[in-house]
């Protein structure tokens, strides 16, 4: 389907050429036979890219996995992290809960006395 179109697409430009294109420029056969020529080398170079082009996705790939897993690492370790925070505030929730209550004690032991 792609040599199809290729061809299409040559044979169009050959034709077009023949007739002078757009500016109605004539053109020589040895002209035309050299343009097609330096067409043929750039999709021979852009084949040949192709297999590069796939590598080069394969790495990107290869890399996003890694990164991904470093970022599942990464939330474990927070998570983790995490948890032990949450101990903390709540052992100074417990103590600033403490506090209140022998504050609270205390002043009512002053409220008494007086």
């Amino acid at each position: 389907m792609v040599l199809d179109f290729a061809s299409e697409l040559m044979k169009t430009e050959f034709i077009k050429k023949l007739k002078g294109g757009n500016n109605m420029e004539t053109k020589s056969r040895y002209q035309v036979i050299a343009e097609l020529e330096e067409q043929k080398r750039n999709f021979i170079v852009q084949r040949d890219n192709l297999d590069g082009n796939l590598l080069r996705k394969k790495k990107e790939l290869k890399d996003l996995k890694r990164d991904i897993e470093d970022k599942e690492d990464e939330i474990k370790e927070f998570e983790k992290a995490m948890e032990n925070s949450k101990k903390t505030f709540n052992t100074l929730i417990q103590g600033i809960d403490e506090s209140l209550k022998r504050f609270s004690a205390m002043q009512e032991k002053q409220a008494a006395k007086s």
